[in-house]
This record gives structure tokens, sequence and C-alpha cells, in this order.
């Protein structure tokens, strides 16, 4: 209920006010998982929103679906859809750098599907390009390449010279996992995605294009490589990992 409340309200407040005062640029970040539904193919914001089946992703589709409305109603909002944003200089951790240092500090899973990233800097680039159109609204997919779960790995360890430490859990095992989570934390909260909601991201993501945002505004995603390197690196100067645990990359 808190999450509900919180996101939805959030976005009534916060964008639609900014609608009201009739500010001529607006950015609203969304997140391209509203359109995620297991067994949906590759994602494109075309599609319709999906209605989500936890707290956290009924909120994002509720918020979506207000936001819609205010740019029928001709408020100059630009939608971006980012992937799992990666990057330096993060004053907390966002989810996927904390699956970055997890990785590099603990394990990883082998799995199906994969993690599809987005560097935070073209990111920065695109809301940078929403705010300065000249007029009415649009929408725009954030992502970059999308990486295997082996793959993903096999870019780490090309960029700190070690290898990491991974073992493999079938799909459905780890959503099990996931729904034993939900249960776990609806008596006891603790600080680990072991969701279902995660668990289905992270074993049936479909993946998605940004060739529309690259073709009309001429952004280009970069290769995971240069943004996990960089990543690693600003999570060894800030103290995050040790020089054991980024490799070459301490060098």
């Amino acid at each position: 209920a808190r999450v509900l409340e919180t996101n939805c309200r959030g976005v009534e407040l916060v964008v639609g006010g900014a609608a009201r005062k009739g500010l001529r640029s607006i950015v609203y970040v969304s997140s391209i998982s509203v359109f995620f539904e297991p067994g949906r193919g590759p994602l494109h914001i075309d599609m319709p929103i999906a209605p989500g089946t936890t707290a956290y992703a009924k909120s994002k589709s509720q918020a979506e679906h207000e936001v819609r409305s205010m740019q029928a109603e001709g408020a100059a909002i630009r939608i971006s859809y980012p992937t799992g944003i990666v990057g330096p200089d993060d004053p907390g951790l966002s989810d996927a750098n904390q699956a970055i240092y997890t990785f590099l500090s603990q394990t990883g899973v082998n799995t199906s599907s994969g993690f599809q990233i987005v560097d935070v800097r073209d990111l920065a680039e695109l809301h940078l390009r929403l705010l300065e159109q000249p007029a009415g609204s649009s929408r725009y997919a954030a992502a970059g390449p999308m990486l295997s779960w082996p793959e993903t790995y096999q870019v780490l360890d090309e960029v700190t010279g070690r290898r990491i430490r991974r073992f493999p859990i079938p799909g459905p095992l780890f959503r099990a996992l996931g729904s034993v989570g939900d249960r776990i934390k609806s008596v006891y909260d603790f600080s680990f995605p072991l969701t279902r909601d995660a668990m289905e991201f992270a074993t049936r993501w479909p993946g998605c294009s940004s060739e529309r945002t690259t073709r009309e505004l001429g952004i280009t995603f970069r290769e995971a490589s240069e943004t996990y390197r960089d990543t690693i690196r600003w999570m060894y100067e800030a103290g995050h990992l040790t020089s054991k645990q980024v490799g070459k990359i301490s060098a």
C-alpha cells in the first residue's frame, strides 16, 4: 500500500503539478519494464502497458497511464524508458550498480535471459535532448545492447582480467526463490532483491531496442564494456570494491 501511494501520488503531485503550471518542457523517467509481461516478445514503446503483478509494477503501470492522460490533454511531457541504469558517480548504488557490486564481491548466477543496461551518461544526454525539444510530447526507449548472462560475465572477466565466480540456477528455480523471498519480506523486510518481480526480470527479460532513439535523436548508446569499465573503476576509487575484486582496473 505504501509503494502504491508513494509512487502514484508522487507522479500526480510532481508531474501533474508541473503540467498544471503549464511548464513548456517536462521529462518523466518511466521504465521499459512497464511493457514487460512474461512470455511477451522484445519490448518496444508502442506495446500495451502491462498491468503489473506486484505493488511496484502496478504503481509504475498506474503512473504511466496517468502521465499518458496528461500528454493526451496537451501537456508537454517527454517520457524516457530506461533499462537497468549503470554508471560512475552514483550517490547511492542503483539496483543495476548493486548487481555489478555483487558479481565482483560475491558471485554471479548463470540463468535464462540476460542483463540489459543503459549507461547513465547516455541517459542524461537523452534527457537533455528531451528537455530541449521545441514543443509537444514524445516517448523514447533508452537501452544498450542486450547480453545474455554468460556474455555479461565474459565482459566483466575481460575488463577486470579475472574470472568472475558464477554458478547455474534454472530460471524456474530462481523464480520460485523469488516467491519465497516475497513471503519472508511480508513478515521481515531485508535489503536484498530476492523478489518474484526481480527474478521474473532476471530470467525472462526479452530485450528491447533503442534503434528509434538513435535514428530520430542521434544518440548512440555505448557498449557494455565501456560502461562496466568506467563504473568498476569508480567503485574502486570510491572504496566500494577492493583492488583484488576489480583486478587490472586498479592499475
